[in-house]
């Protein structure tokens, strides 16, 4: 009888998939991880590719990120993982994985909060209401483990180290500490530490301070003039914002002020003038400030569920509500 042997190609895909093994130093979040983003590649071409970027000096780096643990297995995870988000299949996904890292750690996402994030932050389109790309993307990024499914199948979570790889890259791999400042269910509460986490963010482009006790907002913070993005939704003691605080971020394009006992917006809402996106969902507001006529750039303002209703709202408001 005889034998059919294996083919050359088959043998220099197999021996290449086992020197992919071996980078990976047998870590099974790893081997998972990287099975999955070249599930789909047969050619030893590509797998040839991987190897040299798993040598690669500058995916080594990752082993000197301060967020590390110890335990040399996790560097060497860190090291290996950079390649999955490398292969994501273009930019818009690889922003969609890094906004997942806004949200606290080991906490489980509500697949529908974080699309409406995606479409505030126009990464995806959807005015007709329809969440279909945004679960799209959601299955983009669990088919390559970037993503996990948790009990409940409306909830989506990020791996701990997952979510540290993610904050690296967002800061420029490094370069930038505090590029994304994400202090989300640290247990902020007083005006004061929410001036010392801001002060330390001197550059930041995105602050979430999701989840925490806050209070009281500080009155007077340092100008943030490359500040686009402030989550502070999930403040469920936030009643009142300091007049002047906008005033320090004029570029913000994106504020989520959801969840929060939020009963009055200030007037001084209408110097964001670049605003897309503005969430008062879950809040105790009466009334608009006619001021929000004057924020022509906003594409997307939530409005669910406000008590005490009905709201009431000022002419001449282009108002999309969700």
């Amino acid at each position: 009888m005889s034998v059919s042997r294996p083919s050359a190609l088959t043998l220099t895909y197999v021996t290449l998939q086992e020197k992919v093994a071996k980078e990976c130093r047998g870590l099974p979040l790893a081997l998972k991880t990287i099975g999955r983003a070249m599930r789909n590649r047969r050619e030893p071409r590509h797998w040839r590719h991987v190897i040299e970027l798993l040598k690669d000096s500058k995916h080594a780096e990752i082993q000197e990120m301060e967020i590390l643990p110890e335990e040399g297995e996790e560097r060497d995870l860190f090291r290996i993982l950079k390649l999955s988000y490398d292969s994501l299949r273009d930019d818009t996904t690889r922003q969609c994985f890094l906004s997942c890292c806004l949200w606290p750690e080991d906490y489980p996402i509500r697949k529908d909060k974080l699309i409406e994030c995606w479409m505030g932050l126009g990464l995806i389109d959807d005015s007709n209401g329809n969440l279909s790309w945004g679960h799209d993307y959601i299955r983009i990024l669990e088919g390559v483990c970037l993503l996990e499914p948790c009990e409940y199948e409306w909830n989506v979570k990020m791996h701990d180290v997952i979510r540290d790889l993610a904050l690296w890259i967002a800061s420029d791999c490094g370069q930038k500490k505090n590029k994304w400042l994400v202090q989300a269910c640290v247990g902020l509460k007083e005006a004061i530490d929410v001036k010392q986490k801001w002060v330390e963010a001197e550059a930041a482009e995105r602050i979430s301070l999701m989840y925490n006790h806050i209070q009281i907002l500080p009155q007077y913070l340092p100008h943030r003039p490359s500040l686009k993005v402030l989550m502070l939704q999930m403040n469920l003691s936030i009643k009142w914002i300091p007049p002047d605080l906008f005033q320090c971020m004029p570029a913000l394009t994106y504020l989520d002020l959801s969840y929060t006992n939020l009963e009055e917006l200030p007037k001084a809402i209408g110097i964001l003038v670049q605003l897309q996106y503005l969430n008062l969902s879950y809040t105790c507001i009466k009334a608009l400030p006619k001021e929000l006529a004057r924020l022509k750039e906003l594409k997307h303002l939530l409005l669910s569920f406000v008590h005490p209703s009905p709201l009431r709202i000022p002419r001449g408001c282009d108002i999309k509500s969700f």
